[in-house]
Order: structure tokens, then sequence, then C-alpha cells
């Protein structure tokens, strides 16, 4: 990734601001939104930090937004101060060099680091920023770290939560999803998951019991967890392999395959800050999808049962079933076969917002061309469903309880045969007007009125009717489901003149009764025996 944009956690209705990020020029950039014009922020920049050191990860703090976290290729977390210069710096270094792939922040002051592995030494590192900021903490030179877990132990992904400040997930490489409280001593419990989906760690802003992590490349996996359960262990000392002691859930609350196309990757994993349970993903092609994730009903008789046997507030301290509710894709990718657009208009990252702009999760994203953006998911598709009288019934999205039905205009207008005829003429007569004006070949053919058609041609313009040219209504749509069940009701049995009268609209019809009456003429009597052989059959 090139680039990068995060959204301030305190900005608000008077004051936007957010940090612009570019890899490759390693610059960071704090601006403030000007304006909006309904896709693209005009803004201001604010400070510049530039010639940062080179970096694999970073992260921006939320309690000071003056300082930056960068993990470099050496294994140095390093502290920058956007209203200071770049050689103005905090480095917390290892003792044995290798990539840092994660940083992150907390709300109280600790900065966590997780680095490759390296044989006999520790992988996830935490320090404390603000002792290192004091004048005391100010030395140079190597500096121990507050903690030091995951001996031998690959981290890709850390996130502190933000209700518990001092506990901290990280992803160890291929292993596991792992929960760390940093306020147990060394060989106290631990908590994890044993999952390959250990990247791109998101923890739910307004739900914090759920955490989401991914794979990447290949089979494009989400797992979704829920912290209350788990498999707890003791932590092994330098060298020694962990042992679980306490068996627990070992399954995700929610998984999600095939999220992605095979030949791109997941980029980014975030939730909405405004919409509970909105889980938002970033593929390598610009394609970004929307997943609203929902509980299972639980009857308020279960929690107050909970709630009176454990004390007040205990159910929520139980794990609850989710499930997928919506599904949805906010922007499609550039390689798309039939819908795609420029590589460098794709959407490269993106960050939710903290501020609602509508009931839907919106973000701020960065297209390849640097320009930042405003992107709101549309609102999902309205339950909807049609019943055996062809009646529609539908949602509607803005309000889960309303709901208005389309009916038929065959219940209310009689004879079918007459509906049909007029449905058709209009149809008809608008798409002859399409084809004059566009001068463009359509499938119904010049001078419809006055000109012999082929009855082959008739049926197939009769079949097709809604499909080219001009569309039908969803009334008349459904006045043509029930074409079958008004015959019936107007008489069509057995009766060849009755049922030529009620399909008068359909010529093919009307020809079937013709030779139904013919067949039944011919056959009547003795005139298909011929030397006492009955021929009636061939009839």
């Amino acid at each position: 990734m090139e680039s990068a944009i995060r959204w301030s956690p305190t900005s608000s209705a008077t004051e936007q601001r957010f940090l612009s990020v570019d890899v490759t020029g390693k610059s960071f950039r704090l601006c403030r939104v000007n304006g909006f014009d309904g896709k693209y922020i005009r803004h201001e920049v604010l400070s510049t930090l530039t010639n940062v050191p080179g970096f694999r990860a970073f992260d921006w703090s939320t309690s000071n937004e003056n300082l930056i976290a960068v993990g470099q290729s050496s294994g140095e977390a390093t502290i920058l101060r956007l209203d200071g210069d770049a050689k103005e710096s905090l480095s917390f270094p290892v003792r044995n060099q290798r990539y840092c792939n994660a940083v992150a922040f907390s709300t109280h002051g600790l900065v966590a680091s997780g680095l490759d592995r390296v044989r006999n030494d520790f992988c996830l590192n935490i320090w404390d920023v603000n002792q290192r900021l004091s004048p005391a903490g100010g030395s140079k030179g190597f500096t121990e770290p507050l903690r030091k877990l995951a001996s031998s132990e690959p981290i890709t992904s850390i996130k502190f939560f933000r209700d518990q400040p001092d506990t901290i997930v990280t992803g160890v490489k291929g292993q596991f999803v792992r929960i760390y409280d940093l306020r147990e001593g060394p060989g106290n419990p631990s908590l994890q998951f044993p999952t390959r989906c250990v990247h791109n760690l998101a923890i739910d802003w307004l739900d914090e019991n759920y955490i989401a992590s991914c794979i990447p490349t290949n089979e494009s996996t989400i797992c979704v967890w829920d912290r209350r359960v788990g498999t707890r262990l003791t932590s092994p000392a330098i060298g020694s392999s962990a042992s679980a002691t306490d068996s627990g859930q070992t399954t995700p609350a929610l998984e999600l395959k095939n999220v992605f196309h095979p030949k791109s990757s997941i980029w980014s994993l975030r939730f909405s800050r405004t919409n509970r349970g909105s889980l938002a993903a970033l593929s390598s092609s610009g394609h970004f999808k929307n997943y609203d994730i929902s509980k299972d009903y639980l009857p308020e008789e279960y929690r107050s049962s909970i709630d009176e046997t454990l004390g007040q507030g205990s159910s929520r301290n139980y794990p609850e079933s989710v499930y997928t509710k919506h599904v949805r894709d906010v922007c499609i990718p550039f390689d798309n076969p039939t819908r795609g657009y420029r590589e460098k208009d794709r959407i490269v990252s993106f960050d939710s917002l903290n501020i609602s702009l509508s009931p839907q999760p919106s973000s701020i994203a960065l297209d390849g061309n640097g320009q930042p953006q405003i992107i709101t998911a549309r609102p999902p598709c309205a339950p909807i469903d049609l019943s055996s009288r062809s009646v529609l019934a539908c949602g509607i999205s803005s309000n889960d309880s309303d709901v208005r039905s389309i009916h038929p205009l065959s219940e209310h207008i009689a004879p079918i045969s007459g509906l049909i005829e007029e449905i058709r003429s209009r149809v008809y007569s608008a798409s002859q007007e399409q084809e004059e004006n566009a001068n463009d070949e359509l499938f119904v053919p010049k001078n419809l009125n006055f000109e012999p058609v082929p009855s082959h041609e008739n049926r197939e313009r009769a079949m097709a009717i809604g499909v080219m040219g001009v569309p039908l209504t969803a009334e008349e749509a459904l006045t043509l489901c029930t074409i079958n069940q008004f015959r019936c009701k107007e008489g069509y049995l057995f009766d060849e003149d009755q049922n030529r009268k009620v399909a008068s609209d359909d010529q093919a019809l009307q020809d079937l009764w013709d030779w139904i009456e013919r067949a039944r003429k011919e056959s009547s009597g003795t005139s298909m025996v011929v030397n006492g052989l009955d021929l009636n059959y061939l009839v």
C-alpha cells in the first residue's frame, strides 16, 4: 500500500480533521476539512511531517493527535510529533533486528510493537510513551520494554481495546488471535483463538466484544470473534511451547468466506464508528464491501433470568450468536468485466467516520490519485415477496415496519384479453417512437399497424414484451403473470368458442382451438373408420 488515510476520532460537526499518509514519500499531513461537494473533500493542510524514517506500519494516537508511531524495517518503534521535525523523534529499539509488522497506541499512553520471529526472543513489546516523554525518561540508549510477550511467535497485527486500555489483541502468524491482559503477571492465563485469520485486526467501536480478522490472500476469509469465549492458556517461558489449561470456544462467531476475487487481497478491515456491527472491507482491486452483522434475538425473559441470578447486567457478559444481515457492494473493483474503470480511480485506503451523514455507515476514502472523498453505503435492498395471486409486497428501506403492495391491473379491469392488448399496444407504440427518434433498430418492426406480421414473429414479440425496448411497469408485469388465472375465471375450459373468445389476444391459442374443433368434427361418426380400422387416434 503506497498511501493511507485516517479520520480523527475527535472530529465534530464544527471541525473535522484527517491524517493523510504517503508511505512511499515518507510523509504525514494533518488536514482540516473545508467543504464537501457531495463526493470529494475540500481541505487545508494544518501541518506536515516529512523525511520520516522508512516504515512498514503506523498508528495515530487517539488520546494525543500530535503523536504518530511508526514501525521500521529494523524493528524499531519510533514516536513522531506532527508539530515537530522528523529528527525530534523517540525511538524504542530492539536487541535483534527484524521487521516491525505492526504498532498500536492505547488510550492511556502505551504503545505496542509486533515483530517478526527471532529464536528465543520476544516478538511483542509494550512501551510506556508517557514515561519516555517525561524529563526523567528522555535518556538515549536502549530501554527495556514495560512488558515483553509472545516468545518466538511472529506478530502480524495489534489493537488495544478502548474500554479496557490495558488489554491488547494480537495476531500470531498462522496460529492464533490472542488477547493479553497487561495487568496480569507473566505466566498468568491469556485468551486465544486458533486460526490462520490473523491479519488486519479490527475491534467494533460500539461493541468491543467483537473482533474481526482476516486471511488477506488466496482464500480471502474474514472471521469475527467474541472475546467473551475462547481458550485460556498459560504463557510460556522463553523457548518453551504454550499449553492450554482451559477449554473454550475455538470457532469464530462468524466466518465469511470468498469475500473477494481470488486474484485480489484484503487490504483493510474497519468497523463503523456510528453503526453497531457494521464491518467494511477493502480489496487491492478497489472492491469495497460492507457487512451488517446482527445479533440473534434473545427473549427479555432470558436476559432477566440471568440478571436476577447473577446480578444486574450479567447477561451482557454472555456470548451472543450473530449472523450476516446484509452484504453491500459500496464500490466495485476497477477490473470489473462490465463496469470497470481506471485503476488510478480505485479506492486504496479508507477509515470510518465518527459523525453520521446518513443512517448508513460513511467512510473517508483515498483514491489512487490521492483525492480524499466521502463514501456512504447505499441502504440495503428492502424485503420483497410475490404472492400466489401475483400481489407484490415491498418493504420500505427507510422504515422496517412499513410495507407497500402492488396489485395487477387485472384485479380491476376486464376482460383479460382486452387488458393484454392495451399493454402491448402501449409498449409497441412507445418502442416505435423510440426507434424513430433515435434512428436505432429495435425488436419491434416498423409500420406495425399496417404490414402483416408472420405468426412466429408475432408470437416471439408477444413473449418478449418488456424485455427489449420500453420496459413494463410493475403493475403491467404482474398483470402478465395473472393471464392464465383470469382466463380460467372468464370460463376458459373445454368449449372451443368460449376459449377463442377468452384468448382473443393469443393467436396461437386460437389456432390450437380451431384445430381441436375441426379434429373433433372430422372424427365424429364413422368417417375415420376404414375397413373396420378406427383411425380416430391419428387426428
